[in-house]
Order: C-alpha cells, then sequence, then structure tokens
C-alpha cells in the first residue's frame, strides 16, 4: 500500500470516527507539512463554512446568505488570507504572500513580515515593490531605496508616493532621506579633506568640519548633485525632531556656500533656497523666530498680490504650517480663516483651523468663520472639538 493510499484511508477514518473538525485538521496538518499552502488555504475556507454552518461546498453560485453569516463568512476569509499569506512570506514567497496578505490590510503584521525578509540581490526590487509601492511598510521600503538605489531614485520616489502618504509617515520618510544626503555630504567632506593630508576630527559635525577648513568652502567644492540638495530642501521641511532641523540646517548653510550658478531656487516664499531655508529651520529651533515670522509674512504677501492662486495657496500653506510649528498659533487660525486658500488647490500639509484650535478665544473666531461661511458641517466639527477640550480640560 502507497504513502499516499494510506493518507486517504486515514482520513476517511478520521471523518468516520472524529467528525468533519478534526478531518480538516488533519488535512491542515498534512498540507502545512507539505507546505502546500494554496491547498492549505482551501481547507481553511471549508473550515470557515463549516463553522458558521454553511454546507462545505455552495449549494449555488452565490450562497444566499444572512448579514450575520455574511460577515462571519467574511472574517474567516480574511483569517485564511493572513494565515497563508504569512506562511508563503516566511518561505520566502513574497510575491504569493503578498497577494493573499493585501486585502487583509493588517498593517502591523505586514511591517514585521517585510521587515523579516533577508534582503539580497534577488529580492530587493519585489520587497521595495510590495513595502513602499504597495504600502505594506512604506517607511523601511523607502529606506531599502535609499541603501540600494541611491539618492536620485529616493528624490523621486519620495515625489510620487508622498502625497499619497500621512502626515506622520511622510515626515519619517523625509527625516532618512534628510539624513542619507547628510551623510553622502559628510563623506565627501571627509574624503576631500584627506585628500589634503589632513586628518578631520572623528566626530565632527559638517558644520565644525567647514568651519575648520574654510578651503573647501572658499574653493566652492560640492559634493552632492546641486538639485538633489535643492529638492531636499523642500523635503526636509516635513521632518518633526530638532535633531533633523539641525541637520537640515547644517545642510542649507552648506548649500549656501556653493557655487552661484548652483544654487537654484525653490518656490515662493523660499525663492532664495538656502538663506530661506536658514531663516525657516534656525525658527524651527527657537533662534530669530520674530525675524522669520516677519520675513515669511511679507513673502507670503507678495506672492498673494502677484501670483496665481495655486502659488498663492502653496505659499500660504506653508507660512500656516510654520506659524503653528513656531507657537504662533493665533496667527495661524487668522491666516487660515482670512488667507488666500483655494480649497481645490490645497495639498493638506497645514492644518485646518478646528484643527490648531485649543483656547476658547481661538475656537470662537473659527465657529465665526464657518458660521459667516454658512458652513454648517465646519462649524458643527468646531463645536464638538470645543466641547471635546473643555472636558478634557475639566477632568
Amino acid at each position: 500500500m502507497t504513502k499516499s493510499q494510506t493518507l486517504y484511508e486515514q482520513i476517511a477514518d478520521r471523518l468516520e470516527s472524529a467528525g468533519v473538525l478534526a478531518t480538516l485538521d488533519l488535512l491542515e496538518t498534512h498540507f502545512r507539512r507539505e507546505k502546500d499552502f494554496f491547498r492549505l488555504f482551501e481547507i481553511l475556507k471549508l473550515r470557515g463554512r463549516h463553522t458558521i454552518g454553511l454546507p462545505i461546498i455552495p449549494e449555488t453560485s452565490t450562497d444566499c446568505l444572512s448579514p450575520k453569516q455574511q460577515k462571519e463568512l467574511d472574517a474567516c476569509l480574511l483569517e485564511a488570507c493572513e494565515t497563508v499569506g504569512t506562511l508563503f512570506f516566511r518561505e520566502g514567497n513574497l510575491e504569493h504572500g503578498w497577494a493573499y496578505l493585501h486585502p487583509v490590510g493588517n498593517r502591523k503584521l505586514n511591517e514585521s513580515l517585510v521587515r523579516e525578509v533577508q534582503v539580497d540581490d534577488q529580492n530587493i526590487d519585489l520587497l521595495i515593490e510590495i513595502a513602499l509601492n504597495q504600502g505594506a511598510a512604506p517607511v523601511y521600503g523607502y529606506e531599502l531605496t535609499l541603501a540600494h538605489h541611491g539618492t536620485c531614485n529616493g528624490v523621486t520616489a519620495f515625489g510620487v508616493h508622498g502625497p499619497q502618504l500621512g502626515r506622520e509617515t511622510k515626515a519619517k520618510m523625509a527625516s532618512r532621506l534628510l539624513r542619507h544626503v547628510y551623510g553622502e555630504v559628510l563623506q565627501g567632506v571627509r574624503r576631500d579633506i584627506e585628500t589634503q593630508n589632513q586628518s578631520p576630527q572623528p566626530n565632527a559635525n559638517l558644520r565644525e568640519l567647514l568651519t575648520e577648513h574654510r578651503w573647501l568652502v572658499d574653493q566652492q567644492m560640492h559634493h552632492l548633485d546641486a538639485t538633489h540638495l535643492s529638492s531636499l530642501m523642500t523635503i526636509a521641511r516635513l521632518t518633526t525632531s530638532a535633531e533633523d532641523h539641525q541637520i537640515a540646517l547644517q545642510l542649507a548653510e552648506y548649500g549656501a556656500g556653493l557655487p552661484e550658478d548652483l544654487q537654484y531656487s525653490s518656490s515662493p516664499p523660499f525663492n532664495n533656497t538656502y538663506p530661506d531655508h536658514q531663516l525657516f529651520f534656525n525658527a524651527l529651533l527657537g533662534n530669530n523666530v520674530d525675524a522669520a515670522v516677519s520675513h515669511f509674512k511679507l513673502k507670503c504677501a507678495e506672492v498673494t498680490e502677484n501670483a496665481g492662486p495655486q502659488h498663492a495657496t502653496e505659499a500660504n500653506e506653508i507660512l500656516i504650517d510654520f506659524l503653528y510649528r513656531v507657537d504662533r498659533v493665533d496667527e495661524a487660525i487668522t491666516c487660515a480663516i482670512n488667507g488666500s486658500l483655494e480649497p481645490s488647490l490645497q495639498t493638506g500639509l497645514a492644518l485646518d483651523p478646528t484643527e490648531m484650535a485649543c483656547s476658547p478665544n481661538q475656537f470662537e473666531s473659527v465657529l465665526a468663520h464657518f458660521q459667516q461661511q454658512d458652513d454648517l458641517l465646519g462649524y458643527s466639527v468646531a463645536l464638538l472639538k470645543r466641547n471635546e477640550t473643555t472636558a478634557a480640560i475639566s477632568d
């Protein structure tokens, strides 16, 4: 008697002696052991149908299920997808694994599984596709892009995926790009110093090295594609930590020392890319805040007066976000209420007035604005948030 015949007999005997669930257990054990995950999925589907009282095989092309049964069946199918997708992934079959995991939407599991994969030349592109392009673990996928495909691809990938991602995820990705570029520039500066038979201080940062070896600035040497550095300034504004702002400030100072023809302009209010970003990052660090606020208010007023609605909206969103981040919340709300913002052109960079409001006076301004605009939904959301905020303070 062959091994396969023995298994067939075992299945028949198990059904007769122990019932359906025990039989399904035996089949599950077999297909797991054989790593036949496609058939395992079918067994898990059968278990789900049996568990909720449905026939093993649908009696018609579509079951006439009650809402409760449909909900339970959907849950069983998603659980089966998660189980099989995880097994495929851990066997290194990323493509099939992701096909099962994607519809489940378990972000924590997806991130964990992606990070478990041993990266090699054969799977790196597929891993980036799943992690970054398909959204399984965007920040990690972006880290892989920078590590394996470099700054140019990193800048491009941020431009493609950034607009679709949440504020926190974008900030983390911006931080990864900022630190990657900073590392490249720092390494290049150290290498130039060493070629002059000098020894750079081992723990010195970029600013310290450029101060000590002034000839690097005087000779206007550069260690990175100037377009990448210019693009980085815009992306680095999304970072949220003081440490990142310190790094970005150093790169802005470095950029200001580049040859004039390599100092490309940015969109207003950052026309003078590196001096304007020096003001911006210094202010986020608590330095010369008044001067920076005056500067960017003036620049935004000029854009609003002289440019079209798209540039005006973009500049005012930047100003609102900046004012909020330097703790000028009243001014940020006033700008959001009275500024030249075309709703259809907004990018979501700046918080809306209701999100920013936290004091009674601020809520009064926001509520009055929505009432004046005859925006019942906006008014109601602001009113509910004020009630929630007041209750939290009282507790």
